[in-house]
């Protein structure tokens, strides 16, 4: 970390305290600095676990991601397959709950850094079940699961950040099996332009005169971050992309 600048490298280590339980050293930083701090912080999902780090009375929202077990995929042909997974597994002879659960948390991160942006908030949610129940998990089954999903070398750039950027050792993450060289760009990149897709101001609408209005910030932004992720999910990046264009034209009058 000693490349970075210090935004990045007190960002990096109040997330590791805070969610991981280490005791990182936090530099002294202008009141400027900490304000861009708490509003990368924010936008990742992580203020709960920056202001707990911190312990200096800081009044942060709740963490807003949802727990696992809800998570679903943008291409329908997928989440079927998800879907059966997850009916037909605790009806096995080897059950493993602990891997259905990781499995949850690894869709959930990747068709939300699809659709929303990337979020740390997310990737350190894996890296913590796999500290507090990675003994449990069968790593044979997760594997195929994310091949069976297609989205396996999502799962392996989310498993890098957590290398790169957030402490972890490559041994204590078993499906892992190479090292991207995106994870460090990623993490840098998403840390000085902190991006959260507000999906639901991407509408077309017909005016009274008749023309049509669309929220082309919005637009861009989803194409721009479902190519980003083409190469490790591209499935289900283009029926992101697809799902979101068709519920934008939701507000078009008939």
């Amino acid at each position: 970390m000693a490349n970075m600048d210090i935004i990045k490298r007190n960002f990096l280590n109040l997330l590791r305290n805070g969610a991981f339980g280490e005791q990182l050293p936090i530099e002294a930083m202008s009141d400027f600095k900490w304000k861009v701090l708490l509003s990368v912080a924010k936008i990742h999902l992580v203020d709960n676990w920056v202001g707990d780090s911190l312990d200096k009375g800081l009044t942060v929202s709740g963490q807003s991601i949802p727990d696992a077990g809800a998570s679903h995929l943008s291409n329908a042909w997928l989440n079927r397959k998800l879907m059966s997974i997850r009916e037909n597994e605790p009806l096995s002879e080897d059950a493993s709950i602990e891997t259905l659960n990781m499995l949850d948390i690894i869709v959930q991160a990747t068709q939300s850094i699809i659709t929303y942006g990337f979020s740390l908030g997310y990737i350190i949610k894996i890296g913590q079940y796999i500290r507090q129940d990675g003994h449990k998990i069968d790593y044979i089954k997760l594997t195929k699961w994310l091949h069976d999903l297609h989205i396996f070398r999502m799962a392996q750039l989310e498993a890098s950040i957590l290398v790169d950027s957030l402490g972890f050792e490559a041994d204590e993450i078993q499906y892992m099996e190479y090292m991207d060289k995106s994870a460090h760009t990623l993490v840098t990149y998403s840390i000085d332009h902190p991006l959260r897709i507000k999906t639901d101001e991407w509408h077309v609408r017909q005016l009274s005169n008749g023309m049509i209005e669309n929220n082309n910030k919005v637009m861009l932004q989803t194409i721009r971050n479902c190519h980003r992720y083409m190469q490790y999910a591209p499935m289900e990046a283009v029926s992101t992309l697809c799902v979101r264009f068709v519920a934008s034209l939701s507000n078009l009058a008939e």
